[in-house]
């Protein structure tokens, strides 16, 4: 189910889901040559504002390297360009991720449904984080969780 929201999140961002790669830095993506990862989502996000990383299908890296990976992605994204909002997917995944971010607490601001909020993470200078429990929400819940996110960074209520 993941998967099938993720594609809908993409089409309707007009985004290419960027993989995982197995050797953790070169990436092939359809509209790119091999790149380093970060790389390409920077350009993801200076042209559509979202970027999307998502780990290879069937489960054939293991889940401390991608959570290893996800952290240190986002890491790096945040020094070189100035990231408001992530959402992560699986509800292990995401608890990992925050906690190798340094996040030690989250400040509910939405549920968004069954296994779905947004909050904030003041660790992160207030970045906000959307979850999605592994295979629950709606087909649309990547697409809400972001464009709650936006709606509270337009807002100003962040």
């Amino acid at each position: 189910r993941t998967r099938q929201q993720l594609q809908n999140f993409a089409n309707t961002f007009n985004v290419q889901p960027i993989t995982i790669p197995h050797n953790r830095t070169e990436v092939t993506v359809s509209h790119h040559a091999e790149r380093n990862v970060v790389e390409c989502l920077l350009d993801q996000i200076s042209q559509s504002k979202v970027g999307v990383l998502t780990s290879p299908e069937h489960n054939v890296l293991d889940p401390v390297l991608v959570e290893t990976m996800l952290a240190d992605t986002i890491t790096t994204l945040k020094q070189q360009t100035p990231i408001r909002g992530v959402v992560l997917t699986g509800g292990s995944t995401a608890y990992t991720v925050c906690r190798r971010l340094g996040v030690r607490q989250l400040q509910l601001r939405q549920r968004m449904g069954f296994g779905v909020v947004v909050a904030q993470a003041p660790e992160l200078s207030g970045m906000v984080v959307g979850i999605k429990g592994g295979s629950l929400g709606e087909m649309d819940a990547f697409i809400n969780l972001v464009n709650f996110q936006q709606s509270l960074q337009n807002s100003g209520k962040l």
